[in-house]
């Protein structure tokens, strides 16, 4: 059995599909986990 457990951050927003260095620039805000609270459970 494994288990996993959920967190959400507030996230990264571009206004459009961002392309490979658009993500590159914004990586370290995208795998901050500071704030980061449990998730919801997507099964329910």
């Amino acid at each position: 059995m494994h288990r996993v457990k959920q967190f959400q951050t507030r996230g990264v927003a571009f206004t459009s599909v961002p392309g490979i260095e658009q993500v590159g620039d914004r990586w370290s805000e995208i795998v901050d986990l500071e704030g980061a609270v449990p998730g919801a459970d997507p099964a329910g």
